[in-house]
């Protein structure tokens, strides 16, 4: 939704020419906005051994920067690299908090990477198998959040 308010305040406000395109994810729009042909193929994502040389995309307006430092230093060898302009006032922090015990449990079991969010779709895998029942919560030690 932020990205199609900010197309239209750029387009009605500022006059440019707004065009979207849809990646995956947070590694292939830096790929996208640096210029590769193929952002999302992560075996080859059309750079080229000395970068894109020109970039359609210039705008991407969130970013999960902290999970893939070596994505976005690899964009930085480029000329057409990307640049944080900064923060547009909610900053957030991402992770997922596992044991590696029930990580590798899934991962040798059935090659389910639980640290990744496709390893929660259950159409494909059963990812509930390595977790305890929400019943297994003591709720007296529950505490409100305000």
């Amino acid at each position: 939704a932020t990205s199609y308010m900010a197309g239209i305040l750029i387009q009605d406000l500022l006059g440019f020419n707004v065009t979207y395109t849809v990646v995956a994810g947070t590694v292939e729009s830096y790929m996208s906005v640096a210029g590769c042909a193929t952002p999302g193929n992560a075996t080859d994502r059309g750079c080229g051994p000395e970068g894109p040389s020109v970039t359609y995309q210039h705008v991407q307006m969130e970013s999960w920067h902290g999970s893939y430092p070596a994505a976005w230093a690899e964009t930085q060898k480029f000329a057409t690299a990307p640049k944080l302009l900064g923060s547009m006032g909610y900053d957030g922090y991402e992770d997922m908090y596992f044991s590696s015990r029930e990580l590798e449990a899934a991962y040798e079991a059935e090659g389910l990477a639980l640290d990744f969010w496709t390893g929660f779709d259950s159409t494909w895998k059963e990812p509930w198998k390595y977790f305890d029942q929400p019943s297994a919560v003591n709720r007296s030690e529950l505490k409100p959040c305000s």
